[in-house]
Order: structure tokens, then C-alpha cells, then sequence
């Protein structure tokens, strides 16, 4: 406490040769030129990323950073979706039920903002749920070797070596363009992931070695993802998510 009322009451003039401050705002009034955004744009599609990232490096983070805009997108395209699941912004309206409210809102008092702002929270809180039901499915679409009781009194691969040993068979599970989920699974799946100890005790009671040895697939995840941060898949690995959803949801 000693130091902070130092610090609160010290009222010694600033050295004359003492900087000032850095601005918060440009003070040159520059802009980004067309040029430098578009070596921008160009660094962020020539990432170098792993398949497999091992370690952290300033591409793995910049790949990082695009899913976690492209997650962004996601949520206010859903949330200003107007309609979804039967959500109008009319709603805040009693008086006019049939007007559409823009993304412009400045005009509007502050109640009607929050009130617009608690709908589209609700259209986002829903399609999470229907997130994780999906994901929930692609989950159960690997095939699986269940970890049991006699398993956890050995000494092998299953249990106490689940972390340790590298399957022997990653090779032949190696990430492809054709295997990533949609946006909204892969969305599940990073939160999933973000719990390493609940993530890693998921994978080893369903035994899935070699999906929790391999990880987010970041150079595939990266290469999805364009400068404007849109997530993009080939038709064909639509459909075959679409079917492995459906597989596993009514185990056909």
C-alpha cells in the first residue's frame, strides 16, 4: 500500500527532456494505403502452419487468430440474422410489428439497443446449442475402442501410457481437406479443446489415441480460411460430414 500512495501522491514535475506520451489515435492522419492491406492480406494467406503444431510459433498464433475472427463472423451473421428460429427484431416494436431493423441503429434510444442486443444474444445461445448437438454426433462418429476397468489395472497404451506413446497407426489417421467439420463443429470442438484435462480424459475413455496425439489439424483449419476470414470447404467435404453427422445420429 506504501508504494501506491507514492505513486498517487507524487506531484514532481516531469524531466524536460521526458517524452511525451504515445497518442492514442494517428496524429499524422494517415490511412492504411489499398497496398499495405494488401500485404496484410498476402501474410495472412502464406502462413506457414504444420499439420500437426507442436509448438507455438508466429504463424500458429496468426492461424489461431483467424479462426477465432471467422468464429466472430459466425456470431454476428447469426445473431443480425433477422427471422432465425422465429426471432424477429419486431419484436422490441409492439407498435410496428412489421418493421425490419438494420444493422444501423444508431437512431434508436438505449433501451431498444439492449433489447435488440438480448435477441440477437438468444439466436446466438441457440444455434450454440445446436452446435454442440452436432458436434456431439461428429464426436461419436469416430470409430472407438472404450476404455474398461481391467484396462485401467494394466500398464499399457490405454491408460497409463495414453499420453506417452505415440500410436502406431497415426500415419494411416492423418488429417485430410476432405475429413475438417463445419464451422459450427469446429467452433465445439476448440472450446472442447481448451479443457485439456476434460479433452484428454473424453479421447482416453473413448479411445481415441490418435485423434488427441494429432490435435486440431491447424495447417487444413488455416488454408479454409480466407483473408476475410470465411470459412470455405470443397462440396465434397460437405457432403461427407453431413453423412458421418448422419451416420452417427441415427447409426445407420
Amino acid at each position: 500500500m506504501g508504494k501506491l500512495e507514492k505513486a498517487v501522491t507524487d506531484t514532481a514535475p516531469p524531466k524536460e527532456d521526458a517524452a511525451p506520451p504515445p497518442a492514442y489515435h494517428d496524429a499524422t492522419g494517415k490511412r492504411i494505403s489499398a497496398e499495405d492491406i494488401e500485404q496484410l492480406n498476402s501474410a495472412f494467406s502464406s502462413l506457414s502452419v504444420p499439420l500437426i503444431a507442436n509448438e507455438v510459433t508466429v504463424d500458429t498464433c496468426l492461424a489461431h487468430l483467424k479462426l477465432l475472427f471467422a468464429l466472430q463472423n459466425l456470431k454476428e451473421t447469426i445473431g443480425y440474422t433477422d427471422g432465425i428460429w422465429q426471432i424477429y427484431d419486431s419484436r422490441v416494436f409492439p407498435n410496428d410489428k412489421g418493421v425490419h431493423v438494420a444493422e444501423g441503429t444508431e437512431e434508436l434510444d438505449d433501451e431498444t439497443k439492449k433489447n435488440l442486443s438480448f435477441l440477437r444474444e438468444k439466436r446466438w445461445a441457440l444455434f450454440i446449442a445446436r452446435a454442440a448437438d452436432r458436434y456431439e454426433a461428429w464426436w461419436n462418429s469416430f470409430p472407438t475402442d472404450p476404455l474398461t476397468e481391467n484396462d485401467m489395472c494394466a500398464d499399457d497404451h490405454k491408460y497409463t501410457r495414453f499420453v506417452s506413446d505415440t500410436p502406431t497407426k497415426l500415419e494411416s489417421f492423418a488429417w485430410d481437406s476432405t475429413m475438417l467439420p463445419p464451422l459450427d463443429v469446429l467452433m465445439v470442438w476448440h472450446a472442447h479443446m481448451l479443457n485439456p484435462r476434460a479433452y484428454a480424459e473424453d479421447c482416453m475413455r473413448r479411445g481415441l489415441r490418435e485423434l488427441w496425439h494429432l490435435g486440431m489439424p491447424w495447417q487444413l483449419v488455416n488454408d479454409a480460411i480466407d483473408t476475410d476470414f470465411n470459412y470455405n470447404v470443397s462440396h465434397e467435404c460437405m457432403a461427407r460430414s453431413f453423412h458421418r453427422v448422419l451416420s452417427a445420429r441415427y447409426k445407420t
